[in-house]
């Protein structure tokens, strides 16, 4: 569980911004941003976070953010920041179901 801060984002910004533009070449549909261990996040980070899925948005990928946590979605929504255009599901598997895959489990 973490915070997250406009400095640890700009750390994972890198490597998104290189994911993003490979997306367009990938020619992708659907992008997967997993939260699940964030607990906190500051306006920097929440700016950065709206940011992201509206330049997916702007390149014809799908922003999926899973895991977020009722009190970080409050916490969002209190910084002002709206996600629109974006899925948000509890977790990857109900996202994955929602864009129309399955998963199998191994017995």
């Amino acid at each position: 569980m973490s915070s997250l801060n406009g400095i640890l984002l700009s750390t994972y910004l890198t490597t998104w911004i290189g994911n993003i533009t490979r997306s367009q070449e990938m020619n992708l549909d659907y992008l997967l941003v997993d939260l699940s261990g964030i607990t906190e996040m500051d306006q920097s980070a929440a700016d950065s976070l709206m940011k992201i899925t509206n330049l997916l948005n702007l390149l014809g990928v799908k922003p999926v953010l899973t895991g977020l946590r009722p009190e970080t979605v409050l916490q969002t929504n209190r910084l002002g920041i709206r996600l629109k255009n974006v899925m948000i599901e509890a977790n990857i598997e109900r996202a994955l179901k929602n864009i129309g895959f399955t998963l199998e489990r191994n017995h």
